[in-house]
């Protein structure tokens, strides 16, 4: 990936956890495929999201888990904290080199998360205090 942007975004930022909401926030989202490759996180109580499952699936399936946008913004909602995670945006509109993905999302053991893009497509709110913070 030629990278346009990338941002290292402490977890902790600010006196408050950056949740994976607020990282999706910062992206324009809607026209990509996205694939959940790695995932490791806690589910906020009660809420009713199983992330075992999740995990479980991802770790099964060759490629990562399919999610639109919207369904990845749902599951966000449900997360207390995401340990490590790898979130894949491909474009859908034009043919892409094997393995290209546009913009990665990563969280790394509860620290940080790394944003990178190289798409005009991967539009990114680039005025947003997460990314000059």
């Amino acid at each position: 990936m030629t990278e346009r942007f990338s941002y290292r975004i402490p977890m902790h930022h600010e006196g408050h956890l950056v949740t994976l909401g607020e990282i999706l926030d910062v992206i324009d989202g809607k026209g990509l495929e996205w694939r959940l490759t790695d995932f490791e996180a806690i589910a906020v109580p009660d809420f009713g999201l199983d992330i075992l499952s999740i995990e479980r699936a991802v770790s099964g399936t060759r490629g990562g888990l399919i999610f639109s946008f919207n369904a990845l913004l749902e599951v966000a909602q449900g997360l207390d904290q995401v340990i490590n995670c790898e979130i894949l945006g491909y474009a859908t509109d034009v043919p892409r080199i094997p393995g290209e993905a546009v913009v990665i999302v990563q969280a790394l053991d509860s620290t940080e998360w790394i944003l990178k893009a190289d798409d005009p497509r991967a539009r990114l709110d680039l005025g947003s205090s997460l990314l000059h913070g």
